[in-house]
């Protein structure tokens, strides 16, 4: 288990079959912010993907990343195994197509955590309600009241450049 971490300013991009940018668990009470990931099959998990001996992931702060999956990536953001108290504020969390979530949320890991300010792509997978719209998500849940749905194309100023700076008329502006 490790405590008090801060991970920021990481590029993390095209790692190929089955890698994640970044796959942690056992992180406690840290931050992660101001990271970019993109064309990576996994965008960020927190908890181990299967739950044979896993350490979850608890009490974490995910701020101002922005994290990109083109039509081969899977969800953007994975919550497992009791990966509980985690906090998702001011993050872009874009999937290319609709072929996979944005967020993917287990059962076990809801407890605790909140999420504000975020630009999604599409749907969200939370626990036994399954897949759900964003609307239908702030509506369940009392979460994201201020989130909002947006795309590559009016989001960034280039994906086919990767250039993942935000564009003049992009919806995650302030």
């Amino acid at each position: 288990v490790s405590t008090q971490l801060l991970i920021e300013n990481n590029t993390c991009h095209d790692n190929g079959d089955q890698a994640a940018g970044f796959k942690i668990e056992g992180m406690q009470q840290s931050q992660l912010r101001n990271n970019l990931l993109f064309r990576n099959f996994q965008g960020l998990t927190l908890g181990k993907l299967d739950a044979a001996e896993h350490l979850p992931s608890t009490g974490n702060l995910l701020v101002n990343n922005t994290i990109f999956q083109d039509e081969n990536g899977s969800s953007c953001l994975i919550l497992r195994f009791g990966s509980t108290g985690n906090l998702l504020y001011n993050n872009v969390l874009l999937h290319d197509t609709n072929a996979s979530p944005a967020l993917e949320i287990d059962a076990l890991s809801l407890p605790g955590f909140d999420s504000d300010y975020n630009v999604f792509s599409n749907s969200i997978v939370a626990g036994e309600d399954g897949e759900l719209t964003l609307p239908l998500w702030k509506a369940l849940g009392l979460r994201d009241a201020h989130s909002k749905l947006g795309a590559s194309i009016n989001l960034f100023r280039s994906t086919i450049d990767d250039d993942y700076r935000l564009g003049p008329s992009s919806v995650a502006r302030d």
